[in-house]
């Protein structure tokens, strides 16, 4: 999955600002730089280019854990909440309605992204197998 990392997305400011955070103060430390004139030295060095080529990967790593994560949590609210009438409505001969199923997650998760409990981000990459659920 490959993803742009040039969009924030608001489940993850708090952790990548901390890790900003803790990279600046570390670095301003070592190096007994103001903030300001650390980032023009890495500006004028493209060191920050440097920087955000090394930890392309572990954000994408973040990025996915966190998609991972809420598609979790959603799987089990919908399990918990949408399944039991679904299955009740669509499903009383035992049989899977697959398609019925993903209209259900569908409509759930569009749900969420317009009460905004789930970022546009989110609301277009979580999935899950809810099929065999």
């Amino acid at each position: 999955m490959s993803f742009d990392l040039s969009k924030m997305i608001p489940e993850l400011e708090d952790r990548i600002g901390d890790f900003i955070d803790d990279l600046v103060s570390g670095l301003t430390s070592e190096t007994e730089m103001d903030e300001w004139d650390l980032r023009d030295q890495l500006n004028e060095n493209h060191l920050s280019t440097a920087i955000l080529n090394a930890f392309t990967p572990m954000l994408t790593v973040a990025i996915e854990d966190l998609i991972e994560e809420k598609s979790e949590e959603l799987a089990r609210e919908w399990e918990d909440y949408y399944l039991p009438s679904l299955r009740a409505e669509m499903e009383a001969d035992g049989e899977v309605d697959e398609s019925a199923r993903r209209e259900s997650w569908a409509n759930f998760i569009d749900m969420k992204n317009k009460d905004g409990d789930l970022s546009e981000f989110l609301a277009f990459h979580c999935d899950w197998d809810i099929e065999n659920l």
